[in-house]
């Protein structure tokens, strides 16, 4: 099947894309962290520091620059398919932390 419409190369998606690996990877990290040592208190505000520093700001990155990938014009359909991936996965994520 083919298409009239022509898609361009575009080296920003695809580095969009590998800057939401590396923040996804940032983004999970505190929920394989282990914060089981000796004191509770300490270990709750380690947990609760990593979410407000880490989860949040990549959750949110993650947010905008899909918006960036769905709504482009000319872009790959791989590209959309990867945007309604991460969308899927922060549903996911908010549904974990929350």
């Amino acid at each position: 099947m083919k298409s009239n419409e022509k898609f361009e190369r575009n080296p920003v998606a695809g580095f969009i894309l590998i800057l939401q690996l590396v923040a996804w990877f940032f983004t999970l990290s505190p929920l394989f962290s282990d914060f089981t040592g000796s004191d509770p208190a300490g270990n709750g505000m380690a947990q609760g520091y990593a979410f407000i520093f880490v989860t949040v700001p990549g959750m949110f990155f993650i947010f905008l620059t899909n918006f960036y990938l769905a709504f482009k014009k000319r872009l790959n359909k791989w590209c959309r398919v990867a945007s309604a991936i991460n969308f899927v996965g922060l549903l996911f994520l908010f549904l974990v932390v929350s």
